[in-house]
C-alpha cells in the first residue's frame, strides 16, 4: 500500500499501516535490525519453501514477528490462520523487491499517514516505520504499549480508537 501510495497518491485519502516489513529502507543507516530481520526471514522462507509450512509458521511467529514461545501462544486459530498464509508469505518473499520502498517518492505524498508499532515487537519494525514516516510531510508514528505485531488481535480496543480517530481526523481535514 505505500508502495501504490508513491506512485499513485491521487488514489488516496490517507493511509494507515502497522510495522511494514520494508526493511530495504534501513540500507546505510547502520541499523543492525536489517541484516537480522533478514537471516531470520530467509530461515523462515527455507523451511516453507521445503513444505514445511506448520515449522515454518512457528519460526516466523517465534523469530519474525515475535520472540521464542510466541507461536505456543498464539490460539489454535491464530495459528491455523498462519498455516494457510504460509505459501502466501512465501511466495511474497521470492519477490527481490518485497523489502523496498522507494522513499524519495512516498516524500511526494502530502495526504494524512499513519505508521504503527507495538513496543513488544521486534526493533526493527520501530526502526522501519520511524524511517517510513520522517519521510512523509504528514506522517506520524503511533506505538501500541505492550503490543506485538498483532495489535488488532491483542490490543483491539486500542487499535480500533486509533484508527477510528485518525480516519475521522483524516476525513475532516479533507473537507477544509
Amino acid at each position: 500500500s505505500l508502495g501504490l501510495a508513491a506512485r499513485r497518491p491521487d488514489l488516496f485519502q490517507c493511509i494507515s499501516v502497522h510495522e511494514p516489513p520494508l526493511f530495504d529502507v534501513l540500507a546505510g543507516t547502520g541499523s543492525t535490525g536489517l541484516e537480522t530481520a533478514r537471516e531470520r526471514i530467509r530461515g523462515v522462507t527455507e523451511r516453507l519453501a521445503a513444505g514445511e509450512l506448520e515449522l515454518g509458521a512457528a519460526l516466523f511467529a517465534d523469530t519474525v514477528v515475535g520472540q521464542a514461545g510466541s507461536w505456543e501462544i498464539f490460539s489454535a486459530e491464530a495459528r491455523a490462520s498462519m498455516v494457510r498464509h504460509a505459501a502466501t508469505f512465501l511466495d511474497e518473499n521470492r519477490d527481490p523487491g518485497v523489502f523496498a520502498l522507494d522513499l524519495e517518492r512516498l516524500a511526494g505524498f502530502g495526504h494524512p499517514a499513519l505508521l504503527t508499532f507495538g513496543d513488544a515487537s521486534p526493533d526493527y519494525f520501530a526502526q522501519v516505520v520511524r524511517r517510513v514516516a520522517g519521510v512523509l510531510p504528514n506522517g506520524r508514528v503511533q506505538v501500541f504499549r505492550g503490543a506485538g505485531h498483532v495489535p488488532h488481535h491483542s490490543h483491539p480496543a486500542a487499535y480500533v480508537d486509533a484508527l477510528t480517530a485518525f480516519v475521522l481526523e483524516a476525513e475532516q481535514s479533507s473537507t477544509r
